[in-house]
């Protein structure tokens, strides 16, 4: 049986990793995440990465391992961790916001109004949401 699970990791982006890297990640979202069952949101800045990830407890906690082994990434902090009755991003395979870049990219099929929320979440109104996770969220969008 699945233990649904959610990780908020940050980490400092390193300086080799160019727009041509961040492709190779998701890309690697797009193709990986879906059979594994894995959702989620990738934020980046010009020097730091927050990234949400929603699944099964193993798949999650396997993904964060090799991300800390991931040259793109120094000094990955896991801010959040715990079982959770549902998913914040059941639908997003990886939703992608480069927030120094006004275009918004998603990695999976999404509805309009799951595009709102998101869009509402990066103008900084997460208000609704009443989670440790979020609050991590809220206050990377916020810096």
């Amino acid at each position: 049986m699945e233990t649904l699970y959610r990780l908020v990791y940050t980490s400092a982006r390193r300086k080799d990793c160019d727009d041509k890297e961040i492709q190779n990640i998701l890309a690697s979202c797009k193709k990986n995440n879906p059979g594994k069952n894995i959702t989620g949101l990738l934020i980046q800045t010009e020097n730091r990465f927050l990234q949400v990830i929603e699944g099964d407890k193993d798949e999650v906690l396997g993904l964060s391992e090799k991300i800390k082994k991931d040259p793109r990434h120094g000094g990955v902090n896991i801010r959040f961790e715990q079982k959770v009755d549902k998913r914040l991003f059941p639908n997003w395979h990886m939703a992608f916001k480069d927030i120094s870049k006004d275009d918004i990219q998603f990695q999976s099929k999404i509805s309009e109004e799951d595009k709102k929320s998101y869009e509402a979440m990066m103008e900084g109104d997460i208000s609704a949401y009443n989670d440790r996770g979020m609050n991590v969220l809220k206050t990377f969008v916020s810096m």
